[in-house]
């Protein structure tokens, strides 16, 4: 079993002048040990710093209901069309070329996201406040995933 930890994130947020944000259950959140939810968990935080503006924002939630562990990632980055984000999902799909000031990455980063939250029977949410930004909403149980913290 891997441990991610927000601290992971930390020096590529403050070398892009981002702040990282933890709120809810523990700092840590556990993993299953499978490359797909590391992955998963690690491209959505990634994403979030990357594709953020200067001196921008990222918070992520955690939080246990039930039978249900939620995680949110949740950025200030540019605002993106309503039209436009079901396709950030697919891969080689970018919201602009060049929109943070860095020619970096593929578009793979939310298709990896895609796919993980499908292999693991996941449910994936998204939501895009008119004044800009991403926000991610990854659902696991805990009967399909036992060794998710709770």
């Amino acid at each position: 079993m891997r441990v991610l930890v927000v601290e992971d994130f930390e020096v590529l947020a403050r070398s892009i002048g981002t702040g990282l944000r933890h709120e809810g259950m523990a700092v840590d959140v556990v993993l299953d040990g499978t490359a797909a939810l590391d992955r998963l968990v690690a491209n959505l935080v990634d994403n979030a710093i990357r594709h953020n503006h200067p001196h921008g924002h990222v918070e992520i939630t955690t939080q246990n209901s039930g039978t249900q562990v939620a995680l949110t990632v949740t950025n200030s980055g540019p605002v993106i069309p309503d039209n436009r984000i079901q396709r950030l999902f697919h891969p080689f799909e970018k919201l602009a070329p060049n929109r943070n000031g860095h020619r970096e990455g593929y578009g793979l980063g939310l298709a990896v996201v895609n796919a993980g939250t499908q292999a693991h029977h996941a449910t994936l949410t998204t939501a895009a406040p008119p004044e800009g930004g991403l926000s991610i909403t990854v659902r696991f149980t805990h009967t399909s995933h036992p060794n998710l913290s709770r």
